[in-house]
Parts: structure tokens; sequence; C-alpha cells
């Protein structure tokens, strides 16, 4: 089990240019780049588009706040 965050101790950076500008992540615990779980938060704003892309590994994803919307395949 990972231990709790407190909220004013997750550091926001810019997210990886993987994706397009105005999104910021933060790794709350755990590291990506490694193998093991992991929490990331992801802030985007209203209508952002995530371009097609692909997972090695199973994810679990929270709403926090606002719509998201999936898609599957090679096309948004």
């Amino acid at each position: 089990m990972m231990p709790p965050v407190n909220v004013e101790d997750i550091k926001w950076g810019p997210a990886p240019p993987t994706i397009p500008p105005g999104a910021q992540l933060a790794v709350v615990a755990g590291d990506p780049s490694k193998e093991g779980l992991f929490t990331m938060r992801l802030k985007i704003p209203a209508n952002y588009k995530v371009p097609v892309h692909n997972h090695l590994t199973d994810e679990f994803v929270t709403v926090i706040s606002g719509d998201f919307r999936v898609s599957l395949g090679d096309k948004l």
C-alpha cells in the first residue's frame, strides 16, 4: 500500500513531450520509469485532446473533476 500524500506536497510540472503542451503532471507515489505500481495525477485544460497512444501496462483512471472521454482504436 502506498502512503498518503498531502495535496500541498504534490509537485506539478509539464507533462512529457509525447502529449501536447498545456497538460501538467505530478508523480504522487512510485516511479513510472521503473517496474511496479505508481500513481500520477494529470491536469488538463477543458477540451484538451491527448493524441492516440497505447500503454504497455494496465492502469486505473480516476477523474477528480470534469468530463473524461476515451476512445479505443487508432482514431479519436
